[in-house]
């Protein structure tokens, strides 16, 4: 009996290892090869589905018996905004698989398959992503073009923004990437409720502390659960891509760490992209109230619009006196 016992569990074992293949992969942009996440892959015909996670990255496991019935297998990755397209799959144990999706008109011959087996690993800059679409924010603007009449590249873009932003003290910024471009990440400050940038310290409140005492924590805890107020979050998104809210609720702590998770100097990779005539300046503000003894929440919508945040912080006069 003993025996018998330990041979089921042997065979148990060796069918759950030789019953099932996984394939894994990534699905990139074609024209840059930036992640896309969110994308739905699936096995065509079966109930089998998953989707990329934040670095474009997926994995479905199949069992050898659903082979037999669907036969060949056919993978099918679908995004709004990209080509749906269908991948036959071959008879490897496990697949490693790269896709390269292009933006909606292109044909199926456009979708690049890298290959079975090997993967790019990607440099760790381009693991930074801005989340897409960008969660819910307070309110948004779309930057006149002119202030950006002289850009060539995406890096003269950023040097007019750097520009009006350091001429107003947002001396700490975090980039991050984006599909076909970047976003710009300022530091949070304290603001009136009619949107004017307080005075220092006041302004950058934890100032007025020991930052050699002060940790992350008690930063988090400092501003948004001791100090009652309105604060504010400015991220600057430059790319080609239309998008909107994906509807998804961040809290304080979340919109505060962009700061340090992000970049500190925007990459060669995207500095040398050319600002087209499809490319836009897009200002979302992220407004946080913060009442007397309550937690700090966001504010959606605003009580006053995307361009009165920028007039009223002054973002705008720099802008056009550059």
């Amino acid at each position: 009996m003993k025996r018998l016992f330990c041979l089921f569990i042997f065979l148990t074992i060796f069918l759950n290892a030789f019953g099932q293949r996984k394939i894994q992969g990534r699905v990139l942009d074609l024209k840059d090869s930036l992640p896309v996440p969110g994308v739905i892959v699936s096995i065509k015909g079966t109930a089998i589905t998953t989707s990329t996670n934040s670095n474009g990255a997926f994995e479905i496991n199949i069992d050898d018996s659903l082979e037999i019935k669907t036969s060949p297998l056919i993978l099918k990755i679908a995004f709004i905004g990209y080509t749906t397209t269908e991948i036959q799959i071959d008879n490897a144990s496990t697949d490693s698989i790269i896709i390269k999706l292009k933006d909606n008109g292109g044909s199926l011959n456009e979708v690049v398959v890298v290959g079975y087996g090997t993967t790019r690993k990607l440099e760790p800059t381009e693991k930074v992503s801005f989340p897409w679409p960008p969660p819910d924010f307070s309110t948004r603007t779309l930057l006149d073009r002119t202030f950006f009449e002289s850009s060539k590249k995406l890096e003269d873009v950023d040097d007019i923004l750097i520009k009006a932003l350091s001429y107003l003290k947002y001396d700490e910024r975090a980039y991050f990437y984006i599909p076909n471009g970047f976003a710009l990440v300022t530091r949070i400050e304290q603001i009136k409720e009619n949107g004017e940038s307080l005075a220092p310290p006041d302004r950058w409140s934890v100032q007025t502390k020991s930052m050699t005492k002060l940790s992350w924590y008690s930063y988090i805890k400092t501003l948004f659960f001791s100090t009652p107020g309105y604060f504010r979050i400015i991220v600057f998104l430059v790319t080609n891509k239309p998008f909107n809210s994906s509807g998804k609720k961040i809290n304080n702590t979340t919109a505060t760490n962009w700061l340090n998770s992000g970049l500190n100097v925007l990459p060669e990779k995207i500095k040398r992209k050319k600002f087209g005539s499809d490319y836009n300046c897009t200002a979302l503000i992220y407004e946080f109230k913060k009442p007397e003894s309550k937690r700090a929440y966001l504010l959606t919508p605003s009580s006053i619009t995307a361009d009165d945040h920028l007039q009223k912080s002054k973002i705008m006069d720099a802008l056009k006196r550059r």
